[in-house]
């Protein structure tokens, strides 16, 4: 089995850069990270695609941990090309009339709140895997994995847990307004349209958890959170570890309300029937989850805000929560607002 390695000048950054995989913990101001493939390894790595519960593990050859500026000063000089990109096709329109199907459903009462997604996608030149240190500053979680036909990187603004000194903490984080709104905090915090749809991501946690035993959970009070231009809605929660692996969290919790909607069974069924289920059917990364395990310590991020890319395209999607009190163009400038928070970086 491989050790893990926390000196940076022992890495092999262009394997790294060739066949990697990475994962930030802001709360520990740390990077987890591998490259190659094995069959034991010093940490996992796993992730979980969004309409399926199992976990794929991944056994990199070599493992590493390092401080966030460790790391951020170690690549550097690896990622001074530009990726450029050129504008191809997006669903947007196909997108808007879908949500309104949707909304008026909702008012039937055949649902409560669904996630649909649209997608821009790119012709590109350069290695998207370069652009890590675009993805610098923003408040989420680095995250992503990749070889040489494609992979996804992006900044996680949402976890599904964190486990670490017997304690599991998770996160509801939903409802969403641009920084660049007057009294944006305070419109958040008292827009009865994203409350309602924070409520359902908050109780949709609970009860899914309660399934596993975890009835006890603390709850903070509900705040904003700040990623790019944009603030949510962010409501924190914890309980005890008990027996549960992190296998048993990923198949009673994903995907949660955030990602997927309200009832889970119905919203899943609904979004197979969209037009962006055309692009990944089954297989689809975005909303899916991404994590490390390394003894008692394990996270999983919602693969959210990235890019996606094989040979042929890159691909950016966003999603939002809509709800019976939605309006469709509201949605429509929210998710080409949250698309248009990654590809700024890129630009």
């Amino acid at each position: 089995m491989s050790k893990l390695i926390k000196d940076p000048s022992k890495i092999a950054w262009d394997q790294f850069f060739t066949s990697g995989y990475l994962l930030e913990d802001p709360a520990s101001h740390t990077i987890w990270g591998g490259y190659g493939q094995s069959d034991s390894s010093a940490l996992t790595f796993f992730h979980t695609p969004f309409f399926k519960k199992n976990q794929n593990f991944h056994q990199p050859k070599e493992c590493f941990c390092l401080k966030t500026k460790e790391f951020w000063e170690a690549i550097t000089d690896f990622c001074l090309n530009d990726l450029e990109l050129e504008s191809d096709e997006s669903i947007d329109e196909s997108f808007l009339k879908q949500v309104s199907i949707l909304i008026q459903d909702i008012k039937q009462a055949k649902f409560q709140k669904i996630v649909p997604v649209t997608y821009m996608s790119y012709k590109y030149s350069g290695r998207p895997e370069l652009s890590l240190m675009k993805f610098k500053d923003l408040e989420g979680h680095l995250y992503g994995f990749w070889n040489q036909t494609g992979g996804i990187i992006g900044s996680s603004p949402e976890i599904l847990f964190r486990r670490e000194n017997d304690t599991d903490h998770f996160v509801a984080l939903a409802g969403t307004i641009s920084k660049n709104q007057s009294d944006a905090e305070a419109k958040l915090l008292n827009s009865e349209k994203d409350i309602h749809e924070h409520q359902l991501v908050i109780s949709d946690i609970e009860k899914k958890l309660a399934t596993i035993g975890k009835a006890q959970l603390e709850k903070s009070a509900t705040k904003t959170s700040t990623f790019g231009p944009l603030l949510h809605l962010k409501t924190k929660l914890s309980s005890p570890s008990m027996a549960h692996s992190s296998g048993d969290l990923v198949k009673a919790l994903h995907p949660t309300a955030a990602l997927c909607g309200y009832p889970e069974e119905v919203a899943i069924e609904r979004l197979k029937h969209q037009k962006h289920f055309e692009l990944d059917g089954e297989e689809r990364l975005f909303g899916g989850i991404f994590g490390v395990e390394y003894k008692d310590f394990a996270l999983s991020i919602v693969m959210i805000r990235n890019i996606q890319w094989s040979k042929e395209k890159l691909i950016i999607n966003s999603g939002c929560g809509v709800v019976s009190s939605s309006i469709p163009e509201n949605e429509l400038e929210e998710v080409q607002t949250k698309r248009k928070a990654i590809e700024e970086r890129l630009r």
